[in-house]
């Protein structure tokens, strides 16, 4: 079965990519034909030819080199001298008027943009899933960290602009302009109005400019391992294989209890992290296939996730950003202080510290702060915001959400709890941590995962949040002053628990409604504008650097892109048709011989001249832009299979 879908869906892909094909050359053969043009043979795709017709005057031909195609003309960039036929033959292109021979040469670029905009026309009728643009996590000291958004916020509105979803969002922040901030409106829970953010977007170690914000998980269970029971999940067994791919959360709730409906990701995190010391019933709703409900719901009993107690713990180590506007930032905390004392209370363990400040929500809560030389008391009175938010990478600090700062955790073990893991595999205090290494659970041998050097990468805190949310074993610890290496397999916690229950989710989602012809048309319209005006300013922005040339795919990742879509459905098949069509339109309308846009030029040049362009400028500039096409290929190309080698998805 999987080998038949595989099959359907790369003939998807191949009869999507050869149609918009078609009809790029479809346009310049008609408009030849009308303009009275001999059209010696009119090809889709590149030779070997495998079939060949001749009707009339012209010959039909499909070749193997599916990807590309051609219409051939009599004197379309003939040397007349050599080619006294197209010299001398009223139906020559080159003996065409300057107006009929643009119009030729546009008529495939118009034809890929009605045809894009058909596409979007077809799916805003239909109706579609869009990735909405709730806020699944914040980058720390990202720009949008520092302007205080949060996850659980959702962005409603960016330049006055209300119809936005994810990838637009990604489109507008990646092809800003440099010095120019872009308001946000975004909408909060508990907020009744939306808040305004304006935001500068930047670029720093990634391949286009960003705010820092990911994606809310939304909903719906992951297509594959959907349940995934953590470390710290102690009665697993009864429940795997109970959950089944693309299956919709309804409902959370405490065993026997009632209620508990989510209607939101949001609502799902408040109640997995209410109801995190007990077992709890999940409702889902079955999906078919294609992530379609079925009406048929299932109840699950999942036990609770223990958090992992290693034995040790460190010290805190220096805030290193503070989130704007936040309650820490008022209450005076500067990036640099270092905690080190709660409350009177000295021995506080960093990653204790989020769910301290939750459950103090409202409540004053003292801090002594050491700061330079001297030592300072902050009175900070924290919100009930939840206390653990994901960490997007290594080297992200570690977050308190109830204070809205993020500090470092020291590399060095302050205190080896007597009798615990830690203690029984050698450690003791004062130890400074050099590299860890996590293994996982059903790891063969030589397949340990690279070390990583804490001296470079403070990622402890990224991975003391990973072993409680993956079914890792163990972490392999080495030391600045200590030759072998510690390995530790960290033991639940009586009494203290994880919110994340092993369930894997997909982004979040909403479905569109059909909308009626005129609605679609309009939207199909503004969606085709949306994409020229973005491949403008990716050009621009390419060439200001301010966007990486690794945004630039070639065939393997249009061709993955595209197989992706065909996978997901026949209408995120058509919106992908229709972005590739308006490409191939914008592209081809570049002044770069021998694109359209480039022998468009040439025409202009002749009608200025009055008189044609001679055969070795013509012959010349020819060569330049084969050459220059030819690099941008090989380029593009070898570098999706550089990532692709690297396992970049």
């Amino acid at each position: 079965m999987e080998t038949l879908i595989f099959v359907v869906n790369i003939l998807k892909v191949v009869l999507g990519l050869g149609f918009v094909i078609f009809l790029h050359e479809l346009g310049h053969f008609l408009v030849a034909k009308w303009c009275g043009v001999y059209v010696k043979s009119f090809s889709i795709g590149f030779p070997p030819t495998i079939i060949s017709k001749q009707v009339g005057e012209t010959s039909y031909k499909i070749g193997l080199l599916f990807l590309g195609g051609y219409v051939s003309m009599l004197g379309e960039g003939s040397d007349t001298e050599e080619d006294p036929e197209a010299a001398s033959n009223p139906r020559s292109f080159r003996n065409k008027s300057a107006g009929a021979k643009i119009a030729i040469l546009s008529a495939g670029v118009v034809m890929n943009l009605v045809l894009g905009l058909g596409f979007f026309l077809i799916t805003h009728m239909v109706g579609l899933e869009v990735p909405t643009t709730r806020i699944g996590g914040v980058v720390v000291g990202s720009p949008a960290y520092e302007a205080g958004l949060r996850a659980g916020d959702r962005i409603v509105g960016i330049d006055g602009d209300q119809e936005v979803d994810y990838l637009k969002l990604k489109m507008r922040v990646s092809l800003s302009s440099e010095g120019r901030p872009l308001a946000f409106d975004v909408a909060r829970p508990g907020t009744a109005e939306p808040l305004r953010f304006d935001i500068q977007p930047q670029r720093g170690k990634g391949e286009a400019p960003s705010i820092g914000v990911l994606q809310s998980p939304g909903l719906q269970l992951a297509i594959t391992e959907p349940f995934q029971a953590p470390a710290g999940m102690t009665d697993r067994e009864s429940i795997l294989g109970e959950f089944k791919p693309l299956d919709r959360i309804v409902a959370v709730r405490a065993v026997g209890g009632e209620g508990g409906t989510v209607k939101t990701p949001h609502e799902l995190d408040a109640a997995l992290f209410a109801l995190r010391g007990a077992p709890i019933e999940v409702v889902v709703e079955r999906a078919n296939e294609s992530g379609g409900a079925t009406g048929e719901t299932a109840e699950i009993v999942v036990p609770p996730n223990h958090f992992l107690d290693f034995g040790f713990r460190c010290a805190f180590g220096p805030v290193k950003a503070l989130a704007g506007g936040s309650i820490a930032a008022k209450a005076g905390f500067q990036v640099g202080d270092v905690i080190t004392a709660v409350d009177g209370k000295t021995d506080v363990d960093p990653f204790d510290l989020p769910l301290y400040c939750h459950d103090r929500a409202g409540k004053p809560v003292v801090f002594a702060v050491r700061r330079g030389e001297s030592t300072v008391e902050i009175t900070a009175v924290p919100d009930a915001s939840l206390p653990w938010v994901e960490l997007n990478q290594p080297t992200e600090p570690f977050e308190i959400p109830g204070l809205g700062l993020a500090l470092e955790v020291s590399r060095t073990v302050a205190h080896v709890v007597p009798g615990s893991p830690a203690a029984m595999n050698g450690m003791t205090d004062g130890l400074v941590m050099k590299t860890i290494e996590v293994i996982a659970a059903r790891q063969e041998p030589g397949e340990d995962s690279k070390p990583t050097d804490l001296a470079e990468v403070p990622a402890w805190p990224f991975v003391y949040e990973a072993v409680h949310v993956s079914p890792r074993a163990a972490v392999r610890f080495t030391f600045e002053d200590k030759k072998d290496p510690v390995t530790i397999t960290p033991v639940p916690i009586p009494g203290r628990f994880h919110p994340y229950r092993g369930l894997r989710r997909i982004s979040d989602l909403e479905q569109q409604p059909p909308q009626p012809f005129l609605a679609a048309l309009k939207r199909g319209a503004d969606d085709t504008y949306e994409n020229v005006v973005s491949i403008y300013a990716m050009i621009r922005s390419l060439f200001s650097g301010r966007v990486s040339t690794k945004n630039l795919a070639g065939l393997p990742r249009i061709g993955e892109m595209a197989y992706q879509s065909a996978s997901a459905g026949m209408v995120q098949l058509l919106q992908f048709l229709a972005m590739l069509s308006i490409n191939l339109a914008v592209l081809n309308f570049m002044p770069i011989p021998p694109l359209d846009g480039g022998q468009i030029v040439l025409i202009l040049g002749e009608k200025i001249r009055g008189k044609p362009i001679p055969p070795a400028f013509f012959n010349a500039v020819m060569l330049v832009g084969f050459a220059l096409i030819l690099a941008l290929m090989l380029f593009t190309n070898g570098q999706d299979i550089l990532l692709l080698i690297r396992g970049r998805n």
